[in-house]
């Protein structure tokens, strides 16, 4: 299933069609590209709260801990927006954005 993505920039289409791909299949048909944009902005706004998007921070000092993030992401999402996923839903979205920040060399 293709979305039309005019509304974000380039390297969150990229995340975001990343993550698609990534979900089992029944949950990807399920959401929709602005429900995995709210998951997305949720993670970078944890990242910029610990001050993980500081330049001066040396990588080898990023550690993250996934269950702070997740809880982070669970109670900051637009629960109106998310009311069809459950917890379940949004930490597999959470793990995809995840592995597409590895995978993409950073936040």
């Amino acid at each position: 299933m293709e979305y039309e993505n005019d509304w974000l920039n380039p390297d969150d289409s990229k995340a975001i069609s990343f993550i698609r791909k990534s979900l089992p299949e029944a949950l990807a048909f399920r959401i929709n590209d602005l429900q995995i944009e709210e998951v997305i902005d949720c993670v970078h706004e944890f990242y910029e709260e610990k001050g993980m998007l500081e330049e001066d921070n040396p990588e080898d000092s990023l550690e993250i801990d996934e269950e702070e993030l997740f809880s982070y992401v669970y109670e900051h999402v637009d629960k109106e927006l998310m009311k069809d996923l459950s917890a379940g839903d949004i930490r597999q979205i959470v793990e995809k954005e995840l592995d597409y920040s590895d995978k993409s060399d950073g936040f």
